[in-house]
């Protein structure tokens, strides 16, 4: 068991988010697939899971900031839009972010921090 002292993060798998469908990378910036999205926010959304990271008490996603390195070693520090148990999921959580606008082609560095903490490195792929 890990202790809210100690939290081992891991990133895992990313999916885009499109309604009622799952999709794995390569990600779009701009999601056309997205019939439900605001027009005036049309940026993918990409949720990523995570083991052993839970919010304090009084805490706001925005406690979680995903550190994108892109393509061209552009450093993009994200707020997490939503941080959330998976209810029977063992200890892992979801975590979702918006890939920001003119985000470059490419493969992309990813890890979370959050107390303090820093998981290790994932890559996600952007078309």
């Amino acid at each position: 068991m890990v202790s809210n002292k100690v939290i081992v993060l891991a990133l895992l798998l990313a999916v885009m988010l499109v309604p009622l469908v799952f999709l794995l990378n390569p990600f779009v910036v701009i999601n056309p697939w997205n019939q439900l999205k605001n027009p005036n926010d049309p940026n993918t959304r990409v949720m990523i899971f995570v083991l052993s990271l839970e919010l304090y008490l009084g805490e706001t996603p925005a406690a979680v900031t995903i550190n994108l390195t892109d393509a061209t070693g552009g450093v993009h520090n994200l707020l997490a839009e939503d941080v959330r148990p998976i209810s029977g999921g063992l200890g892992f959580a979801q975590k979702t972010f918006r890939l920001p606008d003119n985000l470059p082609a490419g493969t992309c560095q990813v890890k979370l921090v959050a107390h303090n903490l820093t998981n290790n490195i994932g890559t996600i792929r952007v078309n």
